[in-house]
């Protein structure tokens, strides 16, 4: 047998079938056949075990795959051999490079370890160890591995690909690089042909403006994260928490939303935002709870901003030290400003008289308000009903209770100046001495305990740890 080998080495062509030298004629049915060819060769026993070496242009040829080396052993009585020094791996368009390679050839499958490096022209995954099976056109990649296309860079600890699937499951220290946009997680299963994510345990996105850079930022927080970077479309599931900062003329504008699961995507100059569950919103000037909200914004090329929130099922909004309820409220907000309102439904407002300290209530079935810098109004109707507290030297001094087809309040900046009742009017003025201590409107809550403060971000443990790590 060693003879025939020599002669063939000589030759530069070895043909073999594995394990051992079986001829081909008495191969078994789960035998692959394989061609083996080299420079040179030598076989020697080692350990009580058969050791053949192969040195120079070593190459293996199996079905539709291809390995290439510098070097090699063949184990005979292991069925592997043992590639190394610049080795090569080809399958149907995939290539994987590596230091050495442990090839099994009954499981074409093959341990490969430094430098490895797994392409099919599109993407390139990159390990210092990892697991490949090439039928399965399967690998797994160890101790730290990075995935880069031209549209994405991801790494982690570790990771699975699936090359006909184009698809990786990473997991350990999850970082995510596509265009504007960073996430972490503990687990991401990337499908590249879709650039969709689906991340799973403490995740966290942060999003920059690709015009203003650093300046202009979103962070995302969740248990659970879907990203479709393509269709600019995400979800963010499990204790969500988004913070947005925008610069302004003060500094910056700080906007914070709490929700179970929020959703959001982009069309053009388009930006939808929405939260259910246990939503709570904060703004400088603005806050809200509610069960669901709706966001739409759209931006101008000249740097105008206008905003539009949807807030349902038990929604209340504060804004400066006014409180608003009612079935559903709409509110638009341009450039930041409280420029309209809308409420439907079991309507009430109610503003705190901070000079002394009483709560002035309306009530009726919608609320229609313009806040604009010119015109700051709100009306109440049809059937309005409203309880005013009057002050005089900034002492209280009695108050009316009045009902009518509407009542107009109308503001000096976000003071309330005067409330105008309208339509068949119905009223009672109490002097201060006769006042009622339950003077107030039935249905009316003021809950000044329950508006969302900054803390609902700026104590969050996933915040702090990102804010500290940007300010390092």
């Amino acid at each position: 047998m060693n003879e025939r080998l020599q002669i063939a080495a000589r030759t530069a062509l070895i043909f073999l079938l594995l394990p051992g030298f079986v001829p081909r004629v008495a191969a078994q049915v789960d035998t692959k056949e394989v061609d083996l060819t080299a420079e040179s060769f030598t076989s020697d026993v080692s350990g009580g075990e058969r050791v053949n070496r192969l040195v120079g242009n070593v190459r293996l040829r199996q079905g539709e795959t291809t390995l290439w080396s510098n070097r090699a052993v063949q184990y005979t009585e292991r069925d592997e051999i043992l590639f190394s020094d610049r080795v090569r791996i080809g399958e149907r368009g995939d290539t994987l490079t590596a230091n050495s390679v442990r090839y099994y050839r009954r499981t074409k499958t093959g341990r490969a370890r430094g430098r490895v490096i797994l392409s099919d022209g599109d993407v390139v995954v990159k390990a210092p160890a990892a697991f490949h099976n090439v039928e399965r056109k399967y690998t797994r990649f160890e101790n730290g591995v990075e995935l880069v296309d031209s549209l994405s860079t991801l790494t982690a600890r570790q990771g699975e690909y699936w090359s006909d699937e184009k698809r990786a499951l990473f997991v350990g220290e999850i970082r995510l690089l596509e265009d504007g946009s960073v996430t972490r997680a503990d687990t991401v299963n990337f499908q590249r042909d879709e650039s969709i994510a689906d991340a799973f345990g403490n995740v966290s996105v942060i999003r920059t403006d690709k015009e203003s850079g650093d300046s202009s930022f979103v962070w995302l927080f969740g248990e659970r994260a879907h990203n479709e970077s393509r269709r600019d479309y995400s979800t963010v599931e499990g204790n969500a928490l988004l913070v947005q900062v925008r610069p302004d003329s003060s500094g910056s504008d700080t906007t914070a939303l709490t929700a179970d699961r929020l959703v959001s995507r982009e069309e053009g100059t388009l930006e939808f935002l929405s939260g259910s569950g246990n939503v709570s919103i904060f703004k400088e000037k603005l806050a809200a709870t509610a069960d669901s909200v709706a966001f739409r914004k759209r931006s101008t090329p000249g740097g105008e901003t206008t905003e539009t929130v949807w807030l349902y099922r038990s929604p209340i909004l504060w804004y400066e030290t006014t409180q608003v309820v009612g079935d559903s409220i709409r509110m638009t907000l341009i450039n930041g400003e409280l420029d309209s309102l809308f409420v439907d439904g079991n309507a009430f407002l109610a503003q705190e008289d901070t000079l002394i300290g009483r709560i002035h209530e309306v009530g009726g079935p919608t609320i229609r308000g313009s806040l604009r810098s010119g015109k700051r109004e709100i009306t109440i109707g049809e059937g309005a009903d409203a309880v005013y507290y009057l002050s005089e030297d900034a002492e209280p001094s009695g108050a009316t209770r009045t009902h009518s087809r509407s009542v107009v309040m109308k503001f000096d900046g976000d003071t309330l100046s005067t409330i105008v009742a309208l339509g068949d009017i119905e009223g009672t003025y109490y002097t201060e001495e006769l006042i009622p201590s339950d003077l107030g409107l039935a249905g009316m809550t003021w809950k000044p305990e329950q508006r969302p403060t900054r803390e609902i971000y700026a104590t969050d443990p996933r915040f702090r740890a990102m804010a500290s790590a940007r300010n390092d």
